[in-house]
Formats: C-alpha cells, structure tokens, sequence
C-alpha cells in the first residue's frame, strides 16, 4: 500500500537537529532547517508498517532519501487529556473503576428509597460490568490484544459519558443526603459564600404533547450540533424547572428536571381544563433564569 503526495511540501521553519548516529547514509550528518521545505511532488513511499500516534509527526526528504522527524507537544497532550476526564472522575483507570462500581453498588442499594429509575440503574449496571471486564481482559497479560484494549477504550467512554450526567442528576436529587454523596466520592451540595455561580440569561424553548390519558409531556430543546450533555455542561445548567397553573388557579406550580423532558399527570376531574405552563433553565443552585413564552394546553 502506498500514499501519492503530489504538489505537497512540509515547512519545518527555525528548526535543527542532528541525523548523526541515526544509521542514515546521509553525506552530512547534521542538516539545518531554518526556512527550508522539502518538497514531495511525484512521490510514493510504503507506509505499510508504519503508525502515527501524534498529528506533529513530518515525513522529509533529502535528495532520494526520507527520513521521519517527530516534535511531542506533551503540555496540550495532558490538557487534553485532563478536559475529557472531566473534574469529579477520577483519571486512573484502576481508580475509575472502584469509583464507577462504588456509585453501582449505592445506587442500586438505594434504588427505590432515592426513587431512581429501574432502567437507568439497569443502565448503569450494564455499562459497569462490561467496563470491568474489559479492564480485567485488558490488564491480563494472557489475553491483551489490541481488540482487548479497544475495547476497553470503548467501555470506559461510555460510561464515563453516562456518569457525566447521572452524577448530576444524584446532586439535583433531593433524597441523596450529604453522606451518601461522601459515600460515593461526589462533590458536596454545601456551596460558601465566595461561590459565584451565575444564574441562566437564556429561555429555553418547550414543545408540549398533550396526550390521551390526561397527561401532558413537556420537551426543552438544545442546539442540534454536539451531545445535549455536553451543550448543558458548557453552559453550567443542571435541568429546567417547569412552572404551570390549571384553569381557574392563580398560584403557580413548579417542577424540576434534570433531563430534557418531564410529565405532568392529572385526575379525572381535570380533563378539558385549559393548562397553562413555561419553563426556564436551572444552575446548579436551583437558581432560574428567564421565563419562556407562556403556552397553553387542553388537557385531554
């Protein structure tokens, strides 16, 4: 197999080094790059068994002969690295799996007393169990392979991405007290006065379905570019809250949500009441920002 790189040159502007000791049968063994490009045009070379594991890798030439210079940027590598792992995860995969298994083994303890979903916490035992074998394939030296190491990679993504926002929704919850967030290694509720947490500037925008059994099912719409996750992340919202009144009532009645939907149910004796509702979005303190558009519903 080989690659076609015509018209293409590589700049290594202000850069030198030494080629001596390399084993290249080059006549001067020490080159200077300073304002010099090495043009490819026209030419082939097998790249069969050869891998990049960094994008500042150069391939160059010298008259017929090629050689590879590498330039490690290790700074932006471990930023990099440190944004995907985000601040309560613990970065180690060893110590991400006891944290992961800990939070499993709560959540599923105290499933019914935290009133948690029954498909969320079966979500989050089979994310779970398929990261920990896959790490324990991958750290056995009898089966590592590159498909045990893939996936591995795959596993810890997942749930790594599952945890980013369940960890939230155990914040938001209520019911979880201060020790069970300590028992799991969660960051307290408890903020200090030099905390600033800026309240949301923007209203979100809310599609109603009003359905058939006197429910009333309400969504809030993100931007369709980038997970929705990551979108409230970036903006340091927690959910919504959802406030609505019933016909004839002039008090207002409040629901939070951690994710991008909620349902209201109500009695028999409200079907064909007119339902009016608004939504705005929620920081990690509960605190709201503006109100959208009032809309009304028929509740069916």
């Amino acid at each position: 197999m080989g690659f076609l790189l015509k018209n293409t040159c590589f700049p290594l502007k202000n850069m030198s080094f030494s080629l001596k000791n390399m084993g290249l049968p080059l006549k001067n063994p020490s080159l200077s790059l300073k304002d010099t490009c090495f043009p490819l045009k026209n030419a082939s070379f097998p790249l069969k068994k050869m891998r990049f594991f960094h994008k500042n890798t150069y391939l160059c030439r010298k008259d017929t002969r090629f050689f590879i210079l590498f330039i490690p940027d290790y700074g932006k590598q471990a930023h990099n690295k440190k944004k995907i792992m985000g601040r309560t995860q613990p970065v180690r995969d060893s110590e991400f799996i006891a944290w992961a298994s800990n939070i499993n083994l709560q959540c599923t303890e105290h499933q019914y007393e935290w009133q948690l979903s029954a498909v969320t916490v079966q979500k989050l035992n089979t994310l779970t169990e398929n990261a920990r074998v896959a790490y324990q394939a991958n750290i056995n030296p009898e089966l590592s392979n590159r498909r045990t190491t893939a996936n591995k990679k795959t596993a810890f993504l997942e749930l790594r991405r599952f945890l980013s926002l369940f960890v939230k929704v155990l914040l938001a919850n209520e019911a979880v007290d201060e020790s069970n967030l300590a028992a799991m290694v969660l960051p307290s509720r408890i903020h200090h006065f030099h905390d600033r947490l800026p309240a949301p500037t923007d209203a979100p925008k809310m599609t109603i379905v009003a359905g058939r059994h006197r429910d009333v099912t309400v969504y809030v719409s993100v931007p369709r570019f980038g997970h929705p996750t990551e979108h409230l992340s970036r903006k340091g919202y927690y959910g919504f809250v959802l406030r609505y009144r019933k016909e004839g009532e002039t008090e207002w009645h409040e629901k939070h949500s951690t994710r991008l939907h909620t349902t209201l149910m109500f009695d028999s004796e409200d079907a064909g009441k007119r339902l009016t509702l608004s939504v705005a979005w929620i920081n990690p303190r509960i605190q709201h920002g503006p109100w959208s558009h009032e809309e009304t519903v028929l509740i069916g």
